[in-house]
């Protein structure tokens, strides 16, 4: 009877749950106080777990004297679960349908990220008897959607006889880095398909596998004993990886002498033969001239050999793709390329230096864009261009009066005049007819404000591709009022956008509009 007495007779113990003496003479002879030295943790699972299941665990409470406490939503409980940075949501169920589950907490959450787990129970500011507990949970099994070739390039240029390394990183479902063992064959589940473009003929014993451990990466070794063009397709399992499908031009020495004199030199022209243009096939192939540069690649055609004709002109940019098929098909016997670019219509020509012309302009873009096509390494690279690039000029303080209502035709008044030094330089923004002073905030407003006008696609100056909502293109029919303004606001846009998105002196994040403004180029 006593003891039943007790119980039901709990007092209500606040958030003093670590100082015994905070509570009544008789709870604290009794033991009948929250402590959390007395509580302890059930795990309900067993390690290792890999990543993608929802894992739980019961929290227990008990009173110093080893009783049960009923726990409830007024006491200062708190059970948090992080990975890293990252503070992973959790539920957490009080009690239960029995009488005796009344002093347990539920606690469950999904894991998504590969790595160490810190779980923290705390009773007020205490950690309860174990806490912070640390769980580690491994990568699930490679995912042919996420595992990808790193610095990948839909175009590789190698030299015959001398080995190419491309790095794969096998990755799961959720993006995680999976383990590369040292000991692991990687041909029992990748599978690498080789063949020569103008034969079809497969090309079995042209490559090999490395495997590095520490960096969880594998390494596919090519190595071709001709010059050539070939079709690489990598497959996990049967599926192809995310960017497994390329092609691959092998250069002889003489030809890849020509590639690099054609970089350094930045400007080239070869004489091709012209099959289609614009959806027409021509009856005959005509002699054009393709001009390649660090920036474009343009077709000319010279009427009465004197005055050329402009035909068309691809931006040397990785939507720029080229299409490699096989010559049998024509009298000329020569190789044949497709260059596409995604807006225009495909152009299909012929020509003896197919592969210089396509390991030049590979080249290039790879220069450009710091030797890889995807995003985050341009990203990386450009940001490391820009900074590289501030670091040749003062930072000072410089003063700008712009008008919100007229944020673009204000800005550009203010600086139409700005030295390259000047863009550098760490502006001070002031709106007219505000107060204020810009400790970076007004900087990073007027930012975005810029970005939001010069991107935003009401403005008419870029507009959207329907599939994909962030890409940006610049709009090609302009309203007779904007024609005379657009190489104005183009040129403010070349300007603001590297100096400023980048300057040392702040450390603000890019606004949305801004990363927009990079699916652009």
């Amino acid at each position: 009877m006593f003891g039943m007495v007790i119980t039901m007779s709990q007092p209500a113990l606040g958030h003093n749950y670590g100082n015994p003496s905070k509570h009544g003479f008789l709870s604290y002879v009794t033991g009948r106080y929250l402590s959390p030295l007395k509580c302890k943790v059930v795990f309900d699972w067993s390690e290792p777990q890999v990543v993608g299941n929802t894992m739980s665990f019961t929290v227990k409470f008990f009173q110093r004297n080893g009783q049960a406490y009923p726990i409830c939503n007024e006491d200062n409980i708190l059970i948090e679960v992080t990975q890293g940075v990252h503070k992973i949501a959790c539920s957490i169920e009080l009690g239960g349908p029995q009488i005796c589950d009344a002093n347990k907490a539920k606690v469950q959450f999904t894991v998504r990220r590969a790595g160490e787990y810190r779980i923290c129970v705390l009773v007020g500011m205490t950690h309860i008897r174990g806490s912070p507990f640390t769980k580690t949970f491994l990568p699930g099994p490679p995912d042919p959607l996420k595992t990808c070739f790193v610095h990948h390039c839909s175009t590789v240029v190698g030299s015959e006889d001398i080995p190419t390394q491309l790095f794969i990183e096998p990755r799961d479902r959720y993006g995680n880095h999976c383990t590369v063992d040292s000991q692991c064959d990687p041909s029992n589940e990748y599978s690498v398909d080789i063949i020569e473009v103008t034969s079809s003929r497969p090309i079995p014993d042209s490559f090999r596998w490395e495997c590095y451990p520490l960096v969880s990466r594998l390494a596919l070794v090519l190595k071709f004993p001709k010059e050539g063009c070939y079709r690489a397709t990598v497959s996990y399992k049967g599926q192809t990886i995310q960017n497994g499908d390329f092609h691959v031009i092998v250069l002889n020495k003489e030809e890849a002498f020509m590639v690099q004199k054609n970089v350094a030199k930045k400007n080239k022209c070869y004489e091709v033969k012209l099959l289609a243009i614009n959806g027409e096939r021509n009856q005959k192939p005509k002699k054009v001239y393709c001009y390649i540069s660090p920036k474009q690649l343009t077709l000319k055609e010279y009427m009465w050999k004197f005055f050329p004709k402009h035909l068309i002109t691809f931006r040397l940019c990785p939507s720029t793709k080229f299409k490699f098929q096989s010559s049998r098909n024509y009298l000329q016997g020569e190789p044949v390329l497709l260059i596409d670019d995604g807006c225009q219509q495909e152009v299909e020509l012929i020509s003896p230096d197919r592969n210089i012309i396509a390991a030049t302009f590979t080249q290039f873009l790879l220069k450009n864009i710091g030797g890889s096509e995807t995003f985050k390494d341009k990203q990386d690279f450009f940001y490391h261009e820009v900074r590289k690039y501030h670091q040749k000029h003062f930072h000072d303080k410089l003063p700008l009066k712009v008008s919100r209502e007229y944020i673009l035709e204000s800005s550009i008044k203010e600086t139409k005049s700005f030295s390259v030094s000047d863009w550098c330089k760490n502006f001070e923004i002031t709106f007219v007819g505000e107060e204020g002073l810009d400790w970076g905030g007004l900087r990073k407003e007027w930012f975005e404000l810029v970005c939001s006008s010069l991107f935003d696609h009401e403005n008419l100056l870029f507009h959207t591709f329907k599939s994909d909502k962030q890409g940006l293109v610049t709009t090609m029919y302009l309203p007779c009022n904007m024609k005379g303004k657009t190489l104005l606001y183009i040129s403010f846009e070349e300007e603001v956008e590297p100096e400023q998105s980048l300057n040392p002196m702040d450390n603000l994040s890019m606004p949305e509009s801004s990363r927009q403004e990079q699916a652009v180029y």
